[in-house]
């Protein structure tokens, strides 16, 4: 058994040589049996020509049968090549459009843009960081908006649903700064007009404007004589803090629809090319 194995796996390694050297000697055995007249040991019918030429159509049918045997395994490798870059640019595609909405979701991204940027900061420049990853997040929903559209309970649809939630978050954390630098509040302001200020803005309840009273509240403790400089800092340091762990919470949800989402679509691709 062992030396079968050697021999089948000799064969496997140097078979290119033997096939050589079966057509190089094959000539002259053809012409050695052609000569003597004797294939078999019975009489055979016709002249050593006749079988020559025999031997030369029957070769030729053999080797046209080899050559179209050999285009249909290579067309069949074509075809398999075709199909894989087929499945890796689908996938490729979807990864790199889920990378750019992850990128923009997360807390990093956010933090880098206003940390690392003091002296752009403005109130139209947080609104312009909200339209950038809006409109990043956008794209993504109309490029895959039949998708996403067809089964709410689909991967790419929880995907999306998930990048919408995480979105709340960051709008939540940027509008409450715009607030801030909108009011423009000095530091030797009392904390209580402060309050009344904002009070005034809040007409209709909005949410970013109930953060900032009640931040107020907890870091004053009830004590009136406060001035806004004395806080000032420590807000921006608690929003930015709430901010870190709601959104890191949220980004890890992303985070993972966005990998179901590949394995969906990998699996989906195999279906297709090779069920």
């Amino acid at each position: 058994m062992r030396m079968l194995k050697r021999i089948l796996n000799h064969i496997k390694i140097y078979w290119m040589r033997y096939i050589c050297a079966l057509f190089i000697l094959f000539p002259f055995l053809i012409g050695a049996l052609t000569a003597c007249n004797k294939f078999v040991p019975w009489n055979i019918a016709g002249e050593p020509k006749d079988w020559l030429s025999f031997w030369g159509s029957y070769i030729s049918g053999i080797a046209s049968f080899v050559v179209i045997f050999i285009s249909i395994g290579q067309h069949r490798d074509l075809k398999k090549l075709q199909i894989d870059i087929l499945r890796k640019d689908a996938v490729k595609e979807l990864l790199n459009d889920i990378r750019n909405v992850n990128r923009v979701s997360e807390s990093n991204y956010v933090l880098d843009r206003v940390d690392n940027t003091p002296e752009l900061l403005t109130s139209s420049y947080y609104v312009d960081i909200m339209n950038y990853i809006r409109d990043e997040q956008y794209w993504f929903y109309t490029k895959y908006f039949t998708e996403i559209n067809s089964d709410n309970k689909s991967e790419i649809a929880q995907y999306y649903y998930a990048v919408e939630s995480g979105y709340t978050e960051i709008f939540t954390y940027l509008y409450t700064l715009q607030i801030l630098h909108f009011m423009n509040f000095k530091d030797d302001e009392e904390i209580c007009l402060v309050k009344g200020k904002l009070e005034e803005q809040n007409l209709d309840n909005n949410y970013c404007y109930s953060i900032l009273l009640q931040k107020i509240d907890k870091l004053c403790n009830n004590f009136i004589f406060i001035y806004w400089g004395q806080i000032k800092e420590k807000i921006k340091l608690s929003l930015r803090n709430d901010f870190l762990k709601s959104n890191s919470e949220k980004y890890r949800i992303i985070n993972e629809k966005g990998i179901l989402l590949i394995d969906k679509q990998k699996k989906e691709l195999n279906e297709i090319f090779l069920g």
